[in-house]
């Protein structure tokens, strides 16, 4: 079986499918009859990172304007946690981590737990301090910034805007690129992607979160972390899916160093 622009699980193999693109958007279930998309965010960083998670939840909850239209498809809410490189997941929850994970063929990575219609149940970003830790021009402030807004966007359902590493910035986070500090907005197409699926929240504050996940068995949760620790290690995977029971799947999107 193939899905566009990412990779097949088969049994413990991860298969190449079509050429990386602008690959399926992940959903969070919403209430009905409310606009726009709320998601709640857990905050399990080190000081190291905080300043630029706090600034691109600012940005991304604060919609899109071009002077004549405004469009407004996020409603954020933050809760502090305790630091947790492991960063375990949190049900209805998009949780952000960071930590030294060594050599890793990913700077930052988001991983999401799907049920079987495809909505989000959980959602993983994480941030490797191994990297932005070396000393060289690639690994700077602009760098973490740029990790930081590319990570949170794929926490909203996000794929990719562009995968070429080479060609001219779009000037948006969720492009690749060998030019983070030309790629640091939030960008007016991913606004109006989400827009046109969930349409304008009805303010722009943030405010309390309202979880619509369902509660996973043992079972499940168990081959969620075993899929997890397969997909971080995995260089084949840098946009991949595995395949759970009943219908549960992850999504993994990482961005390499």
């Amino acid at each position: 079986m193939l899905v566009a622009g990412i990779f097949y699980a088969s049994g413990d193999t991860l298969v190449p499918s079509d050429k990386p693109g602008r690959n399926e958007t992940l959903l969070w279930r919403q209430p009905t009859g409310q606009g726009g998309v709320q998601v709640e965010v857990l905050n399990a960083l080190d000081e190291t990172w905080t300043p630029s998670f706090e600034e691109y939840i600012q940005k991304w909850d604060g919609g899109y304007s071009n002077g004549t239209n405004s469009i407004d498809p996020l409603s954020l809410s933050v809760q502090r946690v305790a630091v947790d490189p492991e960063c375990e997941p949190i049900m209805g929850k998009l949780k952000t981590c960071n930590g030294n994970y060594g050599e890793t063929d990913w700077r930052g990575i988001n991983i999401a737990l799907t049920d079987e219609n495809n909505y989000i149940q959980n959602s993983i970003s994480k941030y490797n301090d191994y990297w932005i830790n070396l000393a060289d021009t690639q690994n700077t402030d602009v760098q973490r910034k740029y990790t930081m807004c590319h990570e949170l966007g794929h926490g909203w359902g996000l794929p990719h805007t562009d995968e070429e590493y080479f060609n001219e910035p779009t000037g948006e986070c969720m492009d690749y690129t060998e030019f983070p500090q030309d790629n640091l907005n939030c960008g007016e197409y991913n606004f109006n992607l989400l827009h046109r699926l969930y349409g304008n929240t009805e303010r722009r504050s943030l405010r309390p979160g309202l979880s619509l996940a369902r509660a996973q068995s043992t079972g499940i949760l168990n081959e969620y972390r075993a899929a997890v620790e397969q997909a971080s290690r995995d260089v084949s995977c840098a946009d991949c899916r595995l395949d759970l029971s009943n219908g549960y799947r992850i999504f993994v999107h990482k961005l390499l160093p």
